[in-house]
């Protein structure tokens, strides 16, 4: 005997609210394989199987009219439509990952200094929004004209030997870290590191700090895309602690 299911008793089943299935009815997306001679609508196991496959289409970030062509045409290309469904949730997954990073990056610096520049975060945002910006010209909307002039400035006062130099250092800092992440920040070890941390960065930019520091804040959630060195949260975790250890022990 075929089982029939109430609005209110499939709801239930699937998660699935009274209201988008009569929207469903309504549009002809999912119609019940029933109506009593009150027109209340009644589901069966059929309406079920139909109705979970419209629950993956939806979270897969398929439109109304989409759904209704692959439940509907036979001869549709659904291969095809979920490779184009897969690249629209990588690059969904990217910017929600660049986001957690901003988020990771407004603590570090509550952490460090006990405020957030909004105006460098701002841009951070602007630079991330941009779906079509080159790889090459992050700074053209990063930096202000007279940051990108000192910037570029900078850059041509050393030779690519001194830069690749530079970089190795960094990376091997990184990885020093990153192999004693179990000590204290606060600690011998973790003020040895903040020490190497602040020779490093003014050896470039001792006299343009303010640009060093929103380079960083930019390098932090992948705003500076050709940067050698990944953003790892537990290494700036242990940084941030670190360097505030450091900034108080020196002015002791």
């Amino acid at each position: 005997m075929l089982e029939y299911y109430s609005v209110k008793k499939f709801s239930q089943l699937t998660g699935v609210t009274s209201v988008t299935l009569r929207y469903y009815d309504n549009i002809g997306l999912l119609k019940p394989s029933h109506k009593t001679s009150h027109q209340h609508r009644r589901y069966t196991k059929t309406d079920l199987a139909k109705l979970q496959q419209l629950t993956t289409l939806r979270y897969l970030g398929f439109s109304i009219e989409q759904m209704k062509q692959i439940v509907s045409d036979k001869s549709l290309d659904i291969k095809q439509s979920l490779r184009v469904q897969e690249m629209i949730m990588r690059e969904k997954a990217k910017r929600l990952s660049e986001a957690a990073k901003l988020i990771e990056n407004l603590i570090d610096s509550l952490e460090q200094h006990d405020l957030i520049d909004w105006q460098i975060q701002a841009k951070i945002i602007e630079v991330l929004q941009l779906q079509d910006t080159s790889k090459n010209d992050w700074y053209k909307t990063f930096l202000t004209p007279s940051e990108a002039k000192t910037f570029s400035t900078l850059a041509q006062q050393r030779t690519p030997e001194f830069w690749q130099d530079y970089q190795a250092r960094w990376a091997t800092l990184f990885a020093d870290i990153e192999t004693s992440l179990t000590t204290d920040p606060e600690s011998e070890t973790g003020l040895q590191f903040a020490k190497r941390w602040f020779a490093l960065v003014n050896e470039v930019y001792a006299d343009n700090r303010a640009l060093g520091n929103k380079l960083w804040e930019g390098y932090k959630v992948g705003v500076i895309s050709d940067s050698p060195l990944p953003y790892k949260p537990e290494v700036i975790e242990y940084m941030a602690k670190a360097k505030k250890k450091y900034r108080e022990a020196v002015h002791e």
